[in-house]
Parts: C-alpha cells; structure tokens; sequence
C-alpha cells in the first residue's frame, strides 16, 4: 500500500485562480479534472479519495498532485506531445503547385 503524500499547500492566488477557471465556460475539461485533484489534495484528500470521488484512476491523481508540487499552476494546462487530432493537410494550400486542367481551354 502506498505512503500517504503530505497535503499540498496552494497560494491565495493559485487558489482563486484555479476557481476562476473552474467557473469559466471556456476551461478545456482537462484542465477543469486536473484542477479538481488539485483543489482536494489541498485540503488533504487522499489519493484514493479524491480518485472515488472524481471517478478516475488513483494514478491519475498521484500524476497530477505530483506534477503540481513540481512545477507549479502553468503544468495544469500542459498538453503532452501526440495528443489531438492529427492535421489534415501537411502542405498549406496556398503552397501547394498549381495543376493545370486536363483540357487546354479553346480559342475562339
């Protein structure tokens, strides 16, 4: 069984900060869960606890209030390489060379 880790301890300003993004329509989903983990390991939740109470793996939780101890607010908005929709298109179409139709045009 895994140790109990130590609450985390949030600045008034992380706090409220983290509270307006959870009341703003435009926070990604992602980073709404990562703040909820964070909100409740700040008030000394436990890993399993918080990961019940959200319905998501402990090791997300344990991931999440790490990455937080370690760097901070901004970490709750980073988004790992590869993930996303792929773009549709590697060549701006504006770069692409011109073809020329299949007929030539008739002169008239």
């Amino acid at each position: 069984m895994p140790a109990p880790l130590p609450a985390l301890t949030l600045s008034d300003n992380d706090r409220e900060q983290i509270g307006r993004w959870l009341n703003a329509h435009g926070t990604p989903q992602q980073v709404a869960l990562r703040s909820r983990i964070v909100l409740a390991a700040a008030a000394a939740q436990s890993d399993l606890a918080i990961a019940n109470e959200l319905a998501i793996n402990r090791k997300t939780v344990t991931l999440w209030r790490t990455r937080f101890a370690e760097r901070g607010l901004t970490s709750l908005w980073e988004i790992a390489p590869g993930r996303g929709r792929k773009p549709t298109y590697d060549v701006p179409r504006s770069k692409r060379s011109w073809i020329p139709p299949c007929r030539p045009s008739r002169k008239g």
